[in-house]
């Protein structure tokens, strides 16, 4: 079935954002390695290769709660991770999920609706390992908001706790040098 013949064209471009905002999201998980282990962009390509978006969460998660030293920090740091490993789970779910309207497809929806301006609400269902996730159409502009809020904030302290105090030391450093 064509996902157009289901859903609104707010909820097409929606589900747009979803994937360009989780595109930008996974590009900062992938500098997070690079920062984290102090990799190349080269070695960052052999140790993840094809990895999806959920196993290089859960690698971030793990080595990044190890490099800050603080309980704080690493509390921080994981309620971040916690929160954008669920929210990738309702993006995938919207994206690799299967479409349909809400409850299924009903003779009713197809002999009516199917195609001809769609008002049913519809849902993406996504089943992996026995668990079934469901998200709403409705729900797709605000998951692609909270993708780039949780993005704004793993950025906003990575800066912070991370790129901040090693640019200032190196800045110290160079500076020590220079005398």
């Amino acid at each position: 079935m064509h996902i157009a013949n289901m859903m609104t064209a707010e909820q097409r471009a929606a589900l747009g954002s979803v994937v360009g905002n989780s595109a930008a999201l996974e590009q900062l998980i992938d500098l997070c390695l690079v920062l984290f282990l102090g990799l190349t962009t080269q070695d960052l390509v052999v140790l993840v290769g094809e990895r999806t978006l959920g196993p290089k969460i859960e690698l971030v998660r793990e080595i990044g709660t190890k490099k800050f030293r603080s309980a704080r920090k690493q509390s921080h740091f994981k309620a971040i991770m916690d929160r954008i490993a669920s929210l990738n789970g309702e993006r995938n779910a919207a994206v690799h999920g299967t479409w349909q309207p809400v409850g299924g497809f009903t003779f009713l929806y197809l002999a009516f609706e199917f195609g001809n301006n769609p008002t049913s609400p519809v849902e993406a269902i996504k089943t992996r390992r026995g668990k079934e996730q469901k998200i709403l159409g409705a729900r797709l502009q605000r998951l692609s908001e909270e993708i780039s809020e949780a993005e704004d904030a793993l950025r906003e302290f990575v800066n912070k706790n991370w790129i901040r105090p090693r640019a200032i030391q190196s800045n110290r450093a160079k500076q020590r040098r220079q005398r």
